[in-house]
């Protein structure tokens, strides 16, 4: 998917495209430098493959083709910075490396690249910041940075904030009602959230102190929660209810061990918000019911005031299907009140 043409395209992303590719050649220098430094290592050789090159190809990419997450900025677009410029460590006159102000401290090509690395972090939240932006208004342009997120964070060889960029762009495309090409997405967010898991990931100063409750290890799990939920609605979509209620339940025993309040109850209220639409399909009213009304004290223990407002909208929907008018009349009237009080 392209854009079309350059005054669609906000400024922002002409100088992120500059700052990137800057920042990915300081990081792809660095550590050669490291394996350079350190034979045997093994951080010599090629650590960040692009998208759609070799094994590391994620779904629907074919090798050394341009994706979806080259467009998020124009290849043609340049800043007057030159590409690392100010990231790497100072030299004085004579040639020895300065960093903190000390002359002669070199702090090593490890240092480097930690440095280099935090710009393209920081890059990594600013494009999923927009993408979600851009969500509801601008589809394309929403997949497009979840696309270039997903490389920038396989390019540090971070699985957990990997997982999360395809966790967007496979809801993204859900929300679009392309599912043929949500459902490779989410299933590729899940195989990373579960190798984070394996290898007790999120590291320190990753997106991980964004998720969870305070950045704390329950980030993995809610996140892993999240996916499943993602893939348990898609399911659901398209009339694989059995398999949508499956993928929902292992979501939801992720997050009972975990409190109520903050990310960890909004993910929950979201599971069970979509067991009680799963229920709903099958034709299970009271079992529905049952699922729709925790969600909703899920969501009140959290003190979410829109997600209030849209489970007793469900509620009441469901009542009014049950032929229970009168309850169904005092649930629309609360989601009514909650949502003026936005």
């Amino acid at each position: 998917m392209q854009f079309g043409g350059r005054r669609e395209i906000p400024e922002l992303f002409y100088k992120l495209s500059a700052r990137i590719r800057g920042f990915r050649g300081v990081l792809m220098s660095a550590f050669y430098s490291i394996g350079s430094d350190h034979p045997g290592t093994g951080l010599g050789g090629k650590i960040a493959p692009e998208a759609g090159d070799g094994p590391n190809a994620r779904p629907g990419e074919q090798p050394g083709a341009q994706t979806d997450a080259q467009t998020c900025a124009p290849n043609d677009a340049q800043t007057d910075a030159q590409p690392g410029a100010g990231l790497g460590p100072r030299s004085t006159p004579e040639g020895a490396p300065q960093v903190l102000g000390l002359p002669g401290h070199d702090p090593g090509p490890m240092s480097r690249a930690a440095d280099a690395a935090e710009p393209l972090r920081e890059s990594f939240r600013l494009l999923i910041s927009v993408g979600q932006d851009a969500q509801r208004r601008d589809p394309e342009r929403a997949t497009a940075c979840f696309r270039q997120a997903a490389g920038l964070a396989h390019a540090l060889q971070d699985s957990f904030e990997e997982s999360r960029a395809w966790c967007f762009l496979g809801t993204a495309e859900l929300q679009a009602g392309r599912f043929d090409t949500a459902e490779p997405a989410l299933r590729t967010a899940l195989e990373l959230v579960k190798q984070a898991a394996s290898r007790a990931e999120p590291p320190e100063g990753t997106l991980a102190e964004d998720g969870g409750d305070s950045g704390s290890a329950d980030a993995i799990p809610l996140d892993h929660a999240t996916i499943l939920n993602a893939l348990g609605l898609l399911r659901l979509r398209e009339g694989r209810v059995d398999d949508g209620l499956a993928s929902l339940r292992e979501g939801f025993s992720l997050t009972t061990s975990l409190p109520a309040a903050g990310q960890a109850g909004l993910v929950r209220a979201e599971t069970l918000e979509y067991l009680g639409m799963a229920y709903t399909l099958r034709g299970e009213s009271a079992q529905a019911l049952r699922y729709y009304e925790e969600a909703l004290e899920t969501r009140r223990a959290a003190k979410d005031a829109a997600g209030i407002a849209k489970d007793l909208n469900q509620l009441g929907n469901l009542r009014h299907r049950m032929g229970q008018y009168a309850e169904a009349v005092i649930c629309y009237r609360q989601a009514l009140e909650g949502m003026r009080a936005l």
